[in-house]
C-alpha cells in the first residue's frame, strides 16, 4: 500500500523501519510533501521476498524513477530493491542504517546498554524474547514497549510534536527480523549493498547506537557510497529530532533531486 503526500510528481518514496513500526514516517512525509512529491510505502507483508514484491506493484505504476529513502530496517529493503530493480530507482538515501556485518551487532548492544537503567535492560531482554516465542498472543503489545524502550535510548532530543505513534506488527517484526539477521550473519546484506549501481547516501545520526562504520567501511571501500551525513544532535531517526530535523528535511529534498543535481 502507498500514500501520496504533496501536490508535485513523485520522487521519493518512504520506507520505514521495524519491521513492522507502520505509519513511523508518516510525519516525514507531510514535512516533505510541503515541498516536493513523497509517497510513503506500508509494508503488509511477511516475507522478505514479498515485500520487495509488494514494492514493486506500489512503484512501477508512476512510470519513472524514485528516489528511496529507508529507515533503519527500511534501509535495508531500499538496499536490496535498488539492487534487483535498478531500472525503477535514482538514488539510494539510508537513515540510522543497521549494520551489515555481524560483527558490529554488540556495539549496538553495549551502547544501549550504558543509556538503560538495570530495569530497563531486564525489560529489553524481556520484550525480545516474547517476540521471538511463537506462542505469545501479545507481539503487538511488546514490540510497541520495546520500540518506547529502544526510541529513548537511541535518541538525541526528540520533539514530541514529530513523533508518530503508528501501528505496530510484532508479528511481522519477528518473521521479518528473524529472516534479514540471518541473512546479516551469513554476510549477504554486505554482498546486497556492493551491488548497487545507482548513488547510495548515508545519514547517520552521531548519537545512533547503530555504528556509521557499519555501513560506511565496507561501502566506502569499494567506492559504493556517493556521500556520508552525519547529523551532529540526531541519534537514530533525526526526522524526529528537536535540533536536527529541519537541516535532515533540507538535505533529503536536495538528495531526492532527478538527475543527481546533489553533489554539493
Amino acid at each position: 500500500m502507498i500514500k501520496f503526500s504533496g501536490k508535485k510528481e513523485c520522487q521519493l518514496v518512504l520506507l520505514h523501519g521495524g519491521p513492522g513500526a507502520i505509519g513511523s514516517l508518516h510525519i516525514l512525509a507531510q514535512q516533505l510533501g510541503k515541498s516536493i512529491g513523497v509517497a510513503e510505502h506500508i509494508q503488509t507483508k511477511y516475507t522478505i521476498e514479498d515485500l520487495i514484491e509488494e514494492l514493486k506493484q506500489d512503484i512501477s505504476p508512476l512510470n519513472h524513477k524514485v528516489t528511496l529513502l529507508g529507515h533503519s530496517w527500511g534501509a535495508w529493503l531500499a538496499g536490496l530493491f535498488a539492487k534487483r530493480y535498478p531500472e525503477l530507482v535514482e538514488n539510494v538515501i539510508l537513515v540510522g542504517c543497521p549494520p551489515l556485518a555481524e560483527h558490529y551487532v554488540s556495539m549496538i548492544e553495549e551502547r544501549r546498554y550504558q543509556r538503560f537503567t538495570l530495569e530497563e535492560k531486564e525489560q529489553f531482554q524481556t520484550l525480545l524474547k516474547k517476540l521471538g516465542d511463537p506462542a505469545d498472543e501479545n507481539k503487538d503489545e511488546a514490540l510497541h514497549c520495546l520500540g518506547s524502550l529502544v526510541e529513548k535510548a537511541d535518541n538525541y532530543c526528540l520533539n514530541p510534536e514529530l513523533i508518530c505513534e503508528g501501528k505496530t506488527d510484532g508479528s511481522m517484526y519477528d518473521a521479518i527480523w528473524q529472516e534479514a539477521s540471518q541473512w546479516r550473519q551469513e554476510g549477504k546484506w554486505e554482498k546486497i549493498f556492493t551491488k548497487i549501481n545507482c548513488p547510495i547516501y548515508l545519514i547517520q545520526g552521531r548519537y545512533d547506537p547503530h555504528p556509521i562504520e557499519g555501513v560506511s567501511e565496507p561501502l566506502e571501500r569499494l567506492e559504493k557510497i556517493k556521500k556520508v551525513y552525519e547529523m551532529p544532535k540526531s541519534g537514530h531517526s533525526p526526522f524526529s529530532e528537536l535540533y536536527d530535523s529541519p537541516s535532515f528535511c533540507e538535505l533529503v529534498i536536495r538528495l531526492s533531486e532527478p538527475l543527481h543535481k546533489n553533489d554539493k
